[in-house]
């Protein structure tokens, strides 16, 4: 009976000691690679404390473009345990695009007429492109649930060509929650 009553004691004094790490993070993101604002999931691969690599998936909008976009942005992050909670994020980032772009077109009717009219008339042209980056930075990850923040500078990344260059389409600051 001695026994019976110690290995149960030992079963369940496993489950006192376990620690619950959060391998689900969601969070806003703002800045870059993505747009202003973005929503995002992202799942932690592994649960060893040195070393972890991260999946991510989100939804944005961009309304820098007059007639809007859709952003899926998806990324890969490896993180490097710094010390506790704090660690180094080296990121490879996809930002998908669905675009909409307008064209003016204006015709002229009447060739070699001294007084020809013309017809306008506008296209709408719906633009998909993939445009990658990469990023590092700095991340707090806890070890169990709770706030999740992050801040990257992405050294390298291939934007849709805009007129400006503006500061988010360098720097990303998220936060959110870890569970």
């Amino acid at each position: 009976m001695k026994i019976l009553i110690a290995i149960i004691g030992v079963l369940f004094s496993f489950g006192v000691f376990a620690q619950d790490i959060p391998n689900n993070n969601v969070f806003i993101e703002v800045g870059a690679p993505y747009s202003l604002v973005s929503v995002n999931y992202e799942y932690l691969l592994t649960d060893d404390i040195n070393i972890k690599y991260a999946i991510r998936a989100g939804l944005a909008l961009d309304m820098s473009n007059p007639l809007g976009s859709i952003i899926a942005p998806l990324s890969l992050s490896l993180l490097k345990n710094l010390k506790g909670n704090n660690y180094l994020e080296l990121r490879l980032a996809l930002r998908n695009e669905l675009y909409r772009k307008l064209t003016t077109h204006a015709e002229s009717s009447g060739m070699g007429n001294p007084n020809p009219t013309y017809n306008t008339y506008e296209e709408v042209e719906y633009i998909y492109g993939v445009y990658p980056s990469i990023g590092v930075g700095y991340r707090y990850q806890p070890q169990s649930k709770g706030v999740f923040l992050s801040c990257l500078v992405h050294i390298i990344g291939l934007q849709p060509e805009t007129t400006e260059n503006i500061w988010y389409n360098k720097i990303s600051v998220g936060a959110g929650y870890a569970f």
